[in-house]
């Protein structure tokens, strides 16, 4: 919801001239998320285990994600598809903690429209070098070929809890500020953030005005703490 603002913006500023039409849909689908390893067990058909791989199936499209599959079904038929996987929801708190430690942004959150995908991890996982041209390429592509990001998406692993917009801090310089974060059963207090490249993986940081510091981390999180 935090990003359909602006993406809705930029669709309708290039769209004119063009014959093409917009609608918003999110109220007529439901996406259910099947995380952990065995999530494709509980399709048929499954989707290969490539990211961003879908298939059409009875239940809608069963798209493969980096934790699991997404399920994009009616919204009418939501509960149903739920009965016929045979999962149980779980809470948002739990789905944030896993979305944390997968080291996955939210929009709005942990990046915005300012974000340069390179800064958030995201070239991998969502840009092409080799299609044709798109909103930005220019900039991403030269950032891809020629340098690096000043800044980038880090995991913080934090000596206690951390808000939401709490400053952090490498020796007396603000190097950004803590995005998502959570207390994981696994790792404890943790977070994202965007860090400038002064805070590097194994350096300590200060996080807000409490006392609390932080170890930078790769992303993701480990399976299983060290």
């Amino acid at each position: 919801p935090h990003g359909l603002a602006p993406l809705a913006k930029t669709v309708q500023m290039y769209s004119i001239g063009r014959d093409v039409q917009a609608a918003d849909v999110t109220v007529e689908r439901v996406l259910v998320s099947l995380v952990g390893p065995k999530a494709r067990e509980r399709l048929e058909p499954a989707p290969p285990a490539t990211e961003h791989s879908f298939v059409e199936g009875p239940h809608g499209l069963h798209v493969a994600t980096d934790l699991g599959v997404d399920v994009i079904a009616p919204a009418a038929a939501a509960d149903a598809v739920r009965e016929a996987l045979g999962v149980e929801p779980v809470s948002l708190q739990a789905a944030e903690c896993v979305r944390i430690e997968s080291g996955r942004p939210r929009h709005g959150v942990d990046v915005d429209e300012t974000t340069i995908p390179q800064e958030a991890g995201l070239n991998e996982r969502a840009v092409s070098f080799t299609k044709g041209c798109y909103v930005g390429q220019e900039t991403v592509a030269r950032l891809h070929y020629r340098g690096k990001p000043n800044r980038a998406l880090r995991g913080l692993r934090l000596s206690g809890p951390a808000r939401t917009g709490d400053q952090v801090v490498a020796g007396d310089k603000e190097v950004g500020a803590v995005g998502s974060a959570c207390v994981s059963p696994l790792h404890g207090p943790i977070a994202l953030a965007v860090l400038r490249r002064e805070a590097q993986p194994g350096d300590t940081v200060s996080v807000g005005d409490g006392g609390v510091t932080a170890e930078v981390v790769e992303l993701p999180f480990p399976a299983a703490p060290a």
